[in-house]
């Protein structure tokens, strides 16, 4: 049963929290005995995920779901689903959830009474639960919706009862058999600031999901398997330095591939640490700016950026570049003009020189701005100055 209660506000009083409405029959034990929970966020609409990892992933979970208006009846119907057909969500899975105070929780009459869905998939049960709810006009707004991505990470984290957790998105999937290797490696650890990045692939959808990183070698060969947003937005993993991952080396035990040495402002890694790591900032809402904004602090704050290997984690879908909406561009805007109060901010909090990184900036848009050409006119380049003249 779910126990809900009053919940709790976050710091801006636009949403109201509920912290573990549903604790999994083996979450505190797990958590106890391994020492690192995957914290992962969600909305309604993508839950569907949840049972790959928790089939993979054979620790505690602690996920945080988006649950505005009637899409709070809906969760509460899916995720009893998940434990009535899933042993490892009934086990290993915290639930918590968040909704804006304008959108509070309404009834989507949802009869459960003679309920006959069918555990073999997830997918359709969901589609037809979502289905009563996503009108045209309510699909509209949430479409648009600032969707508070970093507050539900944050509710993630600080609702797992481990030293370290590794935070990942829901449809980011952890390789097999993970968990205690993973948690083994941890318990060596003697790094207070080292984040451990996890590579994190593509798959093709109809490939077999990789059992081990020989297998996702082999699909990479196919080309049937690529680097997280390679082809969408390289500079998204580029740090990672994939081809250090893939090169032959002793992975008969979990260990350190390599070390992130040229860390770039987008880099948005997927990585385990101790849950001493800054908190993802909460004015970073919808599209943009939400996770690298938190990894760009935790550079500036000296954290290590250190790869793993054999280990790795999975998106389904080989993605390809294509224009950005609208709602999403408009809100990458908004980020955007937030960043820098957000840099003078950090840079101060760890006592770092603004102007300096600030003359950086200015010399590298001037660099940028030099080599654009104006639209209309042509660059003439290393034309002598002769033959450079006009004819009368």
């Amino acid at each position: 049963n779910m126990v809900v209660g009053v919940g709790r506000h976050d710091n801006s009083l636009e949403f109201l929290i509920y912290d573990h409405v549903v604790v999994g029959d083996q979450f505190v034990n797990l958590s106890r005995s391994l020492g690192v929970t995957l914290a992962t966020q969600t909305s309604v609409d993508r839950l569907r995920w949840l049972p790959q990892s928790a089939k993979t992933w054979t620790g505690p979970i602690s996920v945080a779901v988006f649950v505005p208006d009637q899409e709070f009846d809906i969760a509460q119907a899916y995720i009893s689903y998940l434990r009535s057909c899933f042993q490892s969500v009934r086990d290993n899975v915290a639930f918590s959830l968040l909704h804006p105070i304008q959108k509070p929780p309404r009834s989507a009459r949802i009869e459960t009474t003679n309920w006959l869905f069918p555990c073999s998939d997830p997918l359709s049960v969901l589609t037809s639960l979502t289905r009563r709810v996503f009108t045209r006009e309510y699909a509209s707004w949430r479409t648009g919706y600032n969707y508070p991505q970093n507050h539900l990470r944050n509710i993630a984290r600080e609702n797992s009862m481990t030293h370290y957790t590794m935070s990942l998105d829901v449809d980011i999937i952890p390789s097999p058999g993970m968990a205690k290797p993973l948690s083994m490696f941890l318990n060596g650890n003697t790094c207070s600031k080292c984040a451990f990045v996890i590579p994190t692939y593509e798959i093709h959808d109809k490939a077999s999901f990789p059992a081990n990183k020989p297998e996702l070698s082999r699909l990479i060969k196919m080309l049937r398997a690529q680097p997280f947003h390679s082809k969408v937005f390289v500079h998204n993993q580029f740090a990672t330095n994939f081809s250090q991952f893939t090169r032959p080396q002793d992975d008969s035990v979990l260990h350190v591939s390599h070390n992130v040495t040229e860390f770039e402002f987008f880099y948005e890694p997927f990585y385990v640490s101790l849950d001493t790591a800054p908190r993802y900032d909460e004015r970073f809402v919808g599209y943009g700016f939400t996770r690298n904004t938190q990894v760009y602090e935790m550079n500036l704050s000296d954290w290590q950026f250190r790869v793993l290997s054999p280990i790795f984690t999975v998106h389904w879908g080989l993605q390809k570049k294509k224009g950005r909406p609208t709602w999403r561009e408009r809100q990458n805007s908004n980020n955007r003009k937030k960043f820098q109060h957000f840099k003078k901010e950090i840079f101060a909090k760890y006592n770092k020189d603004y102007l300096k990184e600030a003359r950086r900036d200015l010399e590298n848009e001037m660099k940028h701005n030099k080599n654009k050409t104006v639209k209309g006119y042509k660059r003439v380049q290393n034309v002598p100055r002769s033959s450079a003249r006009i004819k009368s």
